[in-house]
């Protein structure tokens, strides 16, 4: 990975049906996709602290998923790789596992099927 300041980027694979409830949130919060997803892992990597805080979302196992990337800043990756270590599993999963949380948190909501 470079060692500059600037934002880095994760790609990872989701099912095309939990990218489009992503999509759908973001809209309905005014927000971008890559904010969404940044703001997911803050709150999903701040209850990280041990394998049993938090839970882990599926692999995908739709045969329609999308490659998808996001961009953050290094303290944010830093985080994301160490609890990816932590708790035994890789980036794509946390990633996928913060995004899970969000959209579950936000069952319910207005709007919300």
């Amino acid at each position: 990975m470079a060692s500059g300041r600037g934002p880095r980027t994760v790609a990872f694979e989701i099912d095309e049906d939990v990218l489009a409830r992503l999509d759908e949130a973001a809209a309905r919060l005014g927000a971008t996709r890559n904010g969404v997803i940044r703001d997911a892992l803050r709150r999903f990597l701040a209850r990280a602290a041990s394998p049993g805080d938090v839970r882990l979302a599926p692999k995908p196992s739709s045969p329609r998923r999308r490659l998808v990337s996001f961009k953050g800043d290094r303290e944010l990756m830093a985080a994301l790789r160490e609890a990816a270590a932590r708790l035994g599993v890789s980036v794509s999963d946390v990633v996928r596992s913060a995004i899970a949380d969000f959209l579950s948190s936000q069952a319910g909501q207005p709007g919300q099927r």
